[in-house]
């Protein structure tokens, strides 16, 4: 009722009245009403402190983050001790990476009201701050002050100041602080990779073994723990290739693991990666005969990376030939007299057919995973195979026939659905493909739910049949909903800013931050930006035809972008910054920089595209072309920088950059991106 008495008396200019009723229209979304009555109400009483708080509270409900900061710093101004704005100022300077600011705001809250989330909140700043030996303190004030804390609590609290001294470099400090605090640690793994590091920064290998030792007996199958035993021993397995001293030391070390545990499959896998010649064919029939007697499905995709290196697929073909031959005549293996069960068969079929599709040989891998249908008609793998290979042959209607065999094998598995679905879209099927959806989905208001799902690789694949088709409405749809739900997962971290640390679990929170700001390049947002740059090119180009068909006029219908450069330039900005490696991104990122003349941005795309002539020459036209009909000029130096480049390319010779590309290539991140890329993880 309080509500409504605001809404029916518009009129009353009693300033707390209006910010009320601001906050009102906000909740009720009606976004340009509360901020004119937020803003007129500012205007009437400028110095009152509920003003500038509503205004910011508004902001933040629009996502404005740095207007709430701004709002919430000038409340402060008139009441430097109101608690509910300080915290408010705190949580958006985190959400914005002010880290100093939160610093200064925690440092307020904690002068006023010393809570323990203040404490964690003030340690958390101080630790992105990169004031590491402030962190540390503000822990042990926060265990001091703080009563009856719980053992979960005290875990936490010692892991992070453990993280604390990691991250100053004091690694002494680091092992000492660990070894008196053991008992309180209760996060056994963190103790032991806090302990691996802090001693591998020291150059205690024997320490490191003997981590390494216990992890593997905790764990034998984590890939991880053999990697950090290699590390230990003085091997870095980053490398392309690795001498012949190191691949025996490797062997040696992967052969002691292996008789230790032997039910293990991981030390055997490893040596496939770094053995090689006779030793490799050795390990690699055990690998096979083992996984192919146990039908263990995943026997090629766990190998699949060793196809890289054509000597070790010569010797796979000729293992693997010879067991196949072995079985169809004596129903054993090529180097064994016991016999084996017929199902043994299909599985060597099985891997046979992957290694030819992986070898781009399609009609040989068609023909064996027939011979497997044959053998085994009800086995779904077969079928699955086989849809792969006819989609790698782009036989698209034929893959997705096969799929759905498959899918019929076994009608109750979620997976096989939705793999079959995804067949069906790249056929065009779009509307089969939805009722399929529908089987394990429901529908809210006449669509499927998989928006609300944040499905996003149903909604990649849709926006590119979309597009496929010329549906530029429906494509744009899709690719939005992808961006929208990597926004809105960004936003909500806003919410766990105060909650994870009133629940105590600064290092879950400090992991929370480093994910959150990794969190647009994920492949996903890439493919996303990718369609949504392409549709908005495409709706460019449409709309600034002077004369368009009717077929034209129909792919506009439905499309409100008024600008849809504008919104494309926002899309190539953010998908650059966070996929600058992918020449996908800079292919379509290119024309937007060209139209939008930044010519230094357009420039550092284009020359992402050397290795594609045909798409870089034609870009190159383009740039010159616009830079010639524009008022806003290139800079001399960009423009020689790119003829250069023109003439390197067409000359096909190796391009070397000068040294204002390289510049422009290589610019340095800023100050607090530097920080959050050398923070190391907190677990």
């Amino acid at each position: 009722l309080f509500f409504q008495s605001m809404l029916v008396f518009p009129t009353t200019n009693e300033i707390e009245t209006m910010d009320v009723k601001s906050l009102c229209l906000s909740a009720l979304k009606k976004r340009d009403e509360a901020y004119a009555l937020i803003k007129l109400a500012i205007a009437t009483n400028i110095t009152s402190f509920t003003c500038w708080h509503a205004y910011g509270l508004i902001s933040q409900a629009d996502k404005d983050y740095e207007n709430a900061r701004k709002s919430y710093q000038m409340a402060l101004k008139f009441d430097k001790e109101n608690m509910q704005i300080l915290r408010d100022l705190a949580i958006a300077q985190m959400q914005l990476r002010d880290f100093e600011g939160a610093c200064e705001t925690n440092r307020a809250l904690i002068q006023h009201r010393p809570l323990p989330q203040h404490w964690l909140s003030f340690a958390a700043s101080a630790y992105f701050s990169r004031d590491y030996n402030l962190a540390f303190k503000l822990i042990d004030s926060y265990m001091r002050t703080s009563k009856n804390l719980l053992p979960p609590e005290l875990n936490e609290a010692f892991a992070f100041q453990a993280n604390c001294l990691y991250s100053a470099k004091k690694y002494e400090e680091t092992l000492a602080f660990l070894k008196t605090n053991e008992a309180k640690l209760l996060d056994k793994d963190y103790y032991l990779k806090m302990e691996y590091q802090a001693s591998f920064e020291m150059k205690n290998y024997d320490k490191c073994k003997s981590v390494c030792a216990t992890f593997l007996k905790r764990n034998p199958e984590n890939f991880t723990y053999y990697d950090m035993l290699l590390k230990a021993n003085n091997i870095d397995t980053q490398k392309a290739t690795f001498s012949s001293e190191e691949v025996a030391s490797i062997t040696k070390i992967l052969e002691e693991t292996k008789k230790s545990f032997p039910k293990s499959s991981a030390p055997l896998s490893l040596l496939l990666k770094y053995t090689q010649g006779s030793d490799f064919a050795k390990t690699f029939n055990e690998y096979f005969k083992g996984g192919s007697a146990r039908a263990l499905p995943s026997l090629f995709t766990n190998v699949k990376n060793l196809y890289d290196d054509p000597k070790k697929v010569e010797l796979i073909e000729e293992v693997v030939m010879k067991h196949l031959e072995s079985l169809k005549t004596k129903s054993t293996f090529s180097d064994s007299a016991e016999e084996q069960d017929p199902t043994v068969q299909v599985w060597v079929l099985l891997y046979i057919a992957h290694h030819f599709d992986a070898k781009k040989d399609y009609k040989k891998a068609l023909a064996i995973i027939d011979e497997a249908i044959e053998h085994t008609p009800t086995l779904v793998e077969s079928y699955t195979a086989k849809a792969k290979i006819l989609k790698h042959m782009d036989d698209q209607e034929k893959a997705a026939e096969t799929y759905e065999i498959a899918r019929n094998l076994d009608q109750a598995d979620r997976y096989l659905n939705a793999r079959a679905s995804k067949y069906l879209i790249r056929n065009g099927k779009i509307e089969e493909a939805e009722k399929m959806m529908a089987l394990f989905v429901r529908e809210v208001n006449g669509e499927l739910n998989v928006h609300e799902m944040q499905c996003m690789w149903y909604e990649l694949e849709l926006g590119n049949a979309y597009l496929k088709k010329g549906d530029l409405p429906s494509a744009l749809k899709m690719f939005k909903y992808v961006e929208l739900h990597f926004n809105t997962i960004y936003d909500d971290q806003f919410d766990f800013h105060y909650y994870a640390l009133r629940k105590g679990n600064i290092n879950a929170y400090v992991d929370m931050i480093h994910w959150e700001d990794k969190l647009y390049s994920h492949k996903y947002y890439g493919s996303g930006a990718i369609g949504l740059l392409r549709c908005y090119l495409g709706i460019h180009e449409l709309k600034t035809k002077p004369s368009k068909t009717e077929e034209e006029e129909k792919k506009l219908v439905g499309i409100e972008e008024k600008a849809p450069l504008e919104e494309a330039y926002k899309v190539a900005e953010k998908a650059v910054k966070h996929h600058g490696n992918n020449p996908e991104v800079h292919k379509f990122a290119t024309p937007v920089f060209i139209e939008k003349q930044q010519w230094s941005l357009a420039l550092k795309s284009l020359l992402f595209l050397k290795s594609d002539k045909e798409t870089f020459l034609s870009q190159a036209d383009k740039f010159l072309e616009q830079n010639k009909k524009s008022e806003k000029k290139s800079p001399p130096e960009i423009l020689a920088a790119l003829e250069e480049a023109i003439a390197k390319v067409k000359g096909q010779s190796q391009y070397h950059y000068p040294s204002f590309i390289t510049c422009l290539l290589y610019t340095s991140p800023s100050p607090r991106d530097a920080t959050l890329s050398r923070m190391p993880s907190s677990a």
